[in-house]
């Protein structure tokens, strides 16, 4: 696993209206296109967020706080990565 953060906020308030999910590529989709998001497991073991056309899955450790974040929109990306707090092991969108 590399040293990067998990995920970066906007600085200042709400973002630009898409989040960017780097998988090797980046793929940026519209937060406004969010249709479901479930977290599971205890302290968030899995985020799954379903958009008109994709759907993005991202596993780890601690994603409480990372779900909580993206639904009030201050996200701007998420990547594997870990911090005290949380860690994304993977990160997978699927288009069509």
């Amino acid at each position: 696993m590399n040293k990067a953060l998990p995920y970066d906020l906007h600085t200042q308030g709400g973002g630009g209206g898409f989040i960017v999910f780097e998988q090797g590529d980046a793929i940026a989709l519209p937060l406004l296109g969010l249709q479901k998001a479930v977290l599971r497991g205890t302290g968030g073991k899995q985020m799954v967020l379903e958009f008109s056309h994709s759907s993005a899955t991202i596993e780890g450790e601690g994603l409480a706080e990372l779900f909580t974040q993206l639904l009030s929109g201050r996200v701007r990306a998420i990547r594997a990565g870990r911090h005290a707090d949380c860690t994304v092991e993977r990160v997978q969108v699927c288009e069509g």
